[in-house]
This record gives structure tokens, sequence and C-alpha cells, in this order.
């Protein structure tokens, strides 16, 4: 398991993709630190980027970076590991992750200032091949970092059901249509005519 700290995220897309990847690796929360903002809440456009799965999400929020470490190393007993493009930096195929990491991403301009790096346990890179890209959008690099601090504690993969990963609660598309959608499912649950349709927004990626 591990939490997700994001720095002056701006983006509500970014945040409900974020949140989604989360979820789906088993992320138990978000921390959310501001810099001179109002702190994150969900609106319209991360609830529709998350798919929904902002609500199994508890999100926390700083104003103050140094109170956040304290918390993390003090309250919870987390390393912080930021994930930032940085000299003397460790690339992520060569990093060890602790357990229950911090994973840290920061703001889509000015990613983690470096005073803020700085007090941070480890700085990880992720790796890039190209030739034109000089680095990945944060929500994909937060999936990519999120994917490897998980497989690399050998986590127990779902099984597959179909083409989706089976839910706890069952094997079936409708469990995990109440999971997500819990209001939509219930409607649908509901007799219908055969003239009526409707799309199951479930299989919306």
């Amino acid at each position: 398991m591990f939490t997700t700290a994001l720095y002056s995220l701006k983006s509500p897309q970014n945040l409900g993709m974020i949140a989604r990847t989360h979820t789906a690796f088993g992320g138990d929360l978000i921390v959310d630190i501001v810099d001179g903002d109002k702190p994150w809440t969900w609106n319209q456009r991360s609830v529709y980027w998350s798919r929904g799965l902002h609500k199994h999400v508890e999100l926390k929020s700083f104003t103050d970076f140094g109170a956040f470490v304290k918390w993390a190393h003090e309250e919870r007993n987390q390393q912080v590991i930021a994930v930032e493009i940085a000299e003397n930096s460790t690339m992520l195929p060569d990093f060890q992750f602790p357990d229950h990491p911090i994973l840290l991403l920061g703001n889509e301009t000015v990613g983690i200032p470096r005073e803020m790096l700085a007090m941070c346990d480890h700085v990880v890179t992720v790796p890039l091949f190209g030739q034109v890209v000089g680095s990945l959008n944060v929500s994909n690099a937060a999936a990519v970092v999120m994917y490897e601090a998980v497989r690399s504690k050998t986590a127990q993969c779902r099984p597959i059901d179909g083409n989706v990963f089976a839910c706890p609660q069952g094997s079936s598309m409708e469990v995990r249509k109440k999971l997500i959608y819990p209001k939509s499912s219930s409607k649908s649950s509901k007799p219908k005519s055969s003239s009526s349709s409707s799309s199951d927004p479930s299989q919306e990626e």
C-alpha cells in the first residue's frame, strides 16, 4: 500500500485521473499540499475524470510543506518519495521502495521546488527514452510510479473477469457498476421496457 501526495496540483483532470489510478493500485489516501490556494474539493471535472472513484478516496490537505513532512514521519512513519527530474535523483528501475511510501508529485508547470526536494527522503526520476519529450504529464508519471511501487512489493493482483478485473464483492459487471455508480446502478436494476436503451457508464474509459 502507498499514499499519494500532490503539491500545488492545478488541473481537475489530472486530479481525477490520479485518483482513479491511485484507487486501482491500492493507495490509501491522497494528500493535497496547497501553496497559497484553497484546499482541493471534488468538482464536476475531477469527479468525471476519476470515473466516480473519488468516493473511495480519503483526501487530506496541508498548507505547509514542513508540516506535511513532519506528519509523514512522526504520525504515519512513512518516507516521502518525490517524483521529479532532478540532479542526483535515483532512476525508477534502480530504486528500492520502502514499505508504505508516500509518493509525492508536483505542480504541472514548476514541479516540486528544490527546497522541498531537500526535505524529502528520496527523489526518484522516471526515465524517458524518446528524443523529443522532456517530461511526462503528472498523471502519467503517477501511474508509472504507483505501478512500480506496488509491483516491487509483489502485491496480489485481482483475478480477471472477461475484460475487467473482478471486484472483491463478486465478479459480475453489475457488482462493479454498483461500487462505482451506486445511484445509476440502482436505477438500472428496475425493469425496463424492451424499447428503452441506455449506455452503461462503467464501460467508459
